[in-house]
């Protein structure tokens, strides 16, 4: 089986997305990226940060 590259994480406001998204992000040695943070367009998209 392959490692993922990409995990996303969805939930209910207050269900422990972040903390679950920065313990992977730590272990896995992955970025981690806030949805909130993303401006998508029709060109493509921007993080800001």
């Amino acid at each position: 089986m392959t490692e993922s590259k990409r995990i996303l994480i969805i939930g209910n406001s207050g269900s422990g997305k972040t903390w679950l998204g920065r313990a992977l992000s730590e272990r896995k040695k992955l970025p981690l990226f806030h949805m909130d943070t993303i401006r998508w367009e029709q060109s493509g998209y921007e993080i800001r940060s």
